[in-house]
């Protein structure tokens, strides 16, 4: 009730907050409160981390000469989606992406190899992602993708 009875205030209404309260009680009409932020990044794992190559140099001076690479959750209807996107530093725009239920190496695998395919890469590309338990993965590191330097954070 607080914010909906700041809402109407702003538009001229004047209500005080326990009549506003009262009314969205009668309505049941609830806040959509923000969902806490959960850490998903898991750093402490088996697999070898690469050296950070691009050391927080957010900037390139060509197309398809460094890529950063991240896993984000998006809520829907009916339940959560894992979103991988591959983004070219240069254009900063998203040259590679994939979805899916659940965040595995095969989620980030198929975003890489998504913007592989997408654009003319050379040999020297720098790929920078996390340190995640899905960029160190055998599946993911293994993966036979010629011309490509690895970056990790």
């Amino acid at each position: 009730s607080p914010r909906m009875t700041k809402e109407l205030q702003t538009r001229g209404v004047d209500c005080s907050e326990n009549w506003v309260a009262k009314v969205m009680k009668h309505a049941e009409i609830r806040a959509k409160s923000a969902k806490r932020w959960i850490r998903t990044t898991d750093s402490n794992h088996r697999w070898p981390v690469a050296e950070n190559v691009l050391d927080r140099h957010v900037t390139a001076t060509k197309p398809n000469a460094a890529w950063v690479t991240d896993i984000t959750d998006i809520p829907t209807g009916t339940g959560w989606l894992d979103l991988a996107l591959v983004a070219d530093l240069f254009s900063r725009r998203i040259v590679g992406w994939s979805m899916d239920i659940t965040m595995t190496s095969r989620l980030v695998v198929d975003a890489l190899t998504l913007a592989l395919g997408r654009r003319d890469v050379t040999p020297g590309l720098i790929v920078h992602s996390d340190r995640g338990s899905q960029y160190c993965s055998e599946h993911y590191t293994n993966a036979n993708w010629p011309g490509m330097d690895w970056c990790r954070a």
